[in-house]
């Protein structure tokens, strides 16, 4: 139990330590959407935020000590992961389908791929990819369901086969729906 405490006290120290960092270090890359530069965005009350930076995923991928050496080799490959979640309400879900709106008209202008997009009712589900030759090299998954928004960006050379080991891992949802995402690569 004292190495379960001491390995949570490494890890909140060293994210306390890049957490500046990373802010910074992704803020030109145009694999990276910055969610915070929308004005409504931060007044929704997160109720959940992750931020990984490319030094957290290299830590963890060795900590990876499982049989599933394909995650360790994928987390060694990205360089961010965000993943912000919200409580929707009945007041602000118009609030949440404005966001995701301006969010996905701003991917378009910048050229990102649309690789799903699902509304139903008041629910939304959207996913964005960008491309580097035939690699997939950065994500934008939202979803606004009936209790939950979730907002989240992977950055870095993301392994199509292993897409879906990346979203039940992080718990990002739909991520591990995506099927054939070659025929997106252009």
């Amino acid at each position: 139990m004292k190495r379960i405490y001491l390995l949570i006290a490494l890890l909140l120290y060293i994210y306390s330590f890049t957490h500046a960092q990373q802010k910074s270090e992704h803020k030109n890359n145009p694999d990276y959407y910055n969610f915070d530069k929308l004005d409504s965005y931060n007044k929704l009350g997160k109720k959940a935020e992750i931020a990984l930076s490319k030094s957290l995923l290299e830590l963890a991928s060795k900590m990876d000590t499982s049989e599933d050496s394909q995650l360790s080799e994928l987390l060694k490959n990205l360089s961010f992961i965000r993943i912000d979640v919200f409580p929707v309400t009945d007041k602000n879900i118009g609030k949440f389908q404005s966001i995701i709106s301006k969010i996905s008209n701003e991917l378009q202008s910048k050229k990102w791929s649309q690789l799903a997009h699902l509304k139903e009712n008041k629910e939304i589900f959207e996913i964005y990819a960008r491309f580097k030759k035939d690699k997939l090299s950065g994500i934008v998954v939202m979803v606004l369901g009936p209790k939950e928004a979730v907002f989240s960006n992977i950055v870095g050379e993301i392994d199509m086969n292993q897409i879906g080991k990346l979203g039940s891992n992080f718990n990002i949802p739909k991520l591990d729906e995506i099927k054939d995402i070659k025929k997106y690569v252009k």
